[in-house]
């Protein structure tokens, strides 16, 4: 039995006309050529490259929704650090004023500081203690802070 088989197909006369350009311009015969398609295949780095347009624009999406996403992981870490390590008040105080600037209209500076207590002491879970200065920072001259959280 021969090892060779012969392999029959039907072409249009364009893709016949396109199959012997290509034969000449590679300078093969017909046979060489469809027997070297037949087993390789198609190109795979035509489909590549068109696949690869398609795709670079879905790529960019999700590389910047990876970005969005990390910063958002980032600011969680940070937030939770802050949630385990309970900052001095005068830090909170100091991180208030960066965020408030001033006291509200006609607020005065005890009224002030006890309202940022207790939004202190309800992201923290403690009242902080006006007669520790390293850790709650100074009080200002006539000002009353009460020693526990007003109910």
């Amino acid at each position: 039995m021969s090892k060779e088989h012969f392999i029959k197909c039907r072409l249009s006369a364009e893709d016949a006309r396109e199959i012997d350009r290509i034969c000449a311009a590679v300078g093969v015969s017909r046979s060489e050529y469809l027997r070297s398609v037949a087993l390789i295949g198609p190109r795979r780095d035509t489909e590549k490259s068109g696949d690869s347009e398609n795709i670079a624009p879905r790529l960019d999406e999700i590389e910047s929704a990876l970005d969005k996403s990390a910063a958002a992981f980032d600011a969680l870490l940070s937030r939770l650090g802050e949630i385990m390590r309970i900052p001095s008040f005068r830090e909170y105080r100091t991180r208030r004023l960066i965020d408030e600037p001033h006291p509200r209209q006609g607020e005065k500076t005890g009224d002030y500081l006890i309202r940022i207590a207790g939004d202190y002491c309800g992201l923290y879970g403690q009242w902080p203690d006006p007669k520790d200065n390293a850790r709650f920072g100074s009080l200002p001259e006539g000002v009353y802070f009460p020693k526990d959280r007003p109910q």
